[in-house]
This record gives C-alpha cells, structure tokens and sequence, in this order.
C-alpha cells in the first residue's frame, strides 16, 4: 500500500502543478482517477486473497502453501516479477485519457516493439557532457519531456526542427526537447534544451527508434505519446484536450 500511495501523490502531484501554474485545465485533474482508481482497486483484492491464503489454518493447506512458497520464489522469473510488482514499476496506463498513439504507425512493425503509449519510460545510461549518467537523471520538474531520436540515418535531425521549433514557441513551461543520438552529430540546441549520447544504443532499442521517432513523456515518466509520422501538429492533438493552448 505504500508504494501506491507513493504513486497517487505522484501522479496528482504533478497534475496539480500544472493547473496551479495555469498550463493545463482543470480537465487534467480528473484523470487522476480515471487512472489510479483501477490500480487501487485491484490492490485491495489482491491484499484481500493474499491475507486469506496466509491466514488459512488447515494443515494441509498451511502445509502445501509453505513448501510452494519455498519452490517458487526461488526461481529468477518469480523474483523478478515480485520486484516489479512491489514496486509497481510494471503498471501501465494504457488506453487511459493522457496515453494516445497515432492510428497508424510507419513501419508498424518495428515500432510496436517499443514502449507503448501508457507504458513506464525506460531507462539506460546515456553520455551527457562527456559524462556517463542516465536518462531519467534528467528528466527531472514538472515539465513534459519531448524525447527526439535520431535513429539509424545519418541526416535525419531536420526532420525534427518543426516539433522542436512548436515546443519551443509554444510549449517552453510545458515541454523540455531531449535529442538522443547515437554518437555526438546532435544538432544544435536552444537554451534549456538537452544533447544525449546514446552510445551503446540500448535507449534506441528499447524504444524501437530504428527511424526518426518522437515520444512525449509525462512528469512522472510514463509514455504519453509517440510518433513516427514526424508531423509537429500531433503535439498540438495531444495537448488541445486539456492544456487550453
């Protein structure tokens, strides 16, 4: 229960900044439970079940639970799965109000690969001023982050200057650019904008950027949109329905 609430705050929190700020309608507060109320709901049932299974005073039962508990934690995947879900790293909003996608996708295939919009972002390290850091190390505020990869072309950063030159003029308090190349042939930047190196291109594959590809994440790091169709005025269709701008 904890790390939901940790997660409620989070997500309310940074919702509320923008509305006090006068970024966003109050639209943008409803969604909180549009989002969370289903996560909290299934916490409880599965606080309910588990308390039964522990509580359950059979011999047999008690017997059997013991000796499965012991087997099945002990595998890697169990492990791993139990993190995460302690964590609640692995929850996502898909199909939520604030996760959209384009109805299409260029070369679907490869980019369903990726983090789906809704999904927590991931994160890898990166190069930053020489320095080795990571990605989520950055993404810090209350401010949307305008991620801008490069992909595998070599002239490809011109596709990009309309989305930049939008979140610039028209999205500054709201939107940080974030340019993630694979080596240090980044374009230049305006003020406040970043440069990331994505040397071992593991970002690139998590995110399935093999072509130019745009993903706008949220304050709390989850995928809000992502795009390959390069067209600037998709930012404005995300943000018309509760930003007022």
């Amino acid at each position: 229960g904890m790390n939901t609430g940790m997660h409620d705050a989070y997500n309310l929190g940074w919702k509320i900044g923008l509305v006090s700020k006068g970024l966003a309608d109050e639209a943008l507060l409803e969604t909180y439970n549009e989002e969370r109320f289903p996560i909290g709901k299934k916490l409880v049932q599965a606080t309910s079940f588990g308390t039964k299974m522990i509580t359950q005073r059979q011999p047999l039962v008690a017997a059997l639970r013991k000796q499965a508990a012991k087997m099945i934690t002990q595998l890697p995947v169990v492990q791993h799965k139990a993190r995460d879900t302690l964590t609640e790293v692995n929850i996502h909003y898909r199909g939520g109000p604030l996760a959209k996608e384009p109805d299409t996708f260029p070369r679907a295939w490869r980019f369903k690969k990726g983090v789906a919009a809704g999904d927590r972002a991931p994160d890898a390290l990166v190069t930053s001023n020489g320095e080795e850091t990571r990605l989520m190390y950055h993404l810090t505020g209350c401010r949307f982050h305008l991620l801008l990869f490069g992909g595998e072309e070599q002239d490809c950063w011109s596709a990009f200057a309309a989305w930049a030159e939008l979140a610039r003029e028209k999205y500054s308090e709201l939107v940080q650019v974030v340019w993630i190349g694979a080596d240090e042939s980044l374009p230049p930047s305006a003020e406040g904008e970043l440069h990331l190196i994505d040397q071992s291109e593991e970002l690139h594959h998590l995110y399935a950027a093999t072509e130019p590809s745009a993903y706008l994440l949220r304050p709390d790091a989850y995928v809000a949109y992502r795009s390959q169709s390069l067209k600037a005025d998709e930012l404005d269709d995300y943000f018309r329905d509760w930003c007022g701008q």
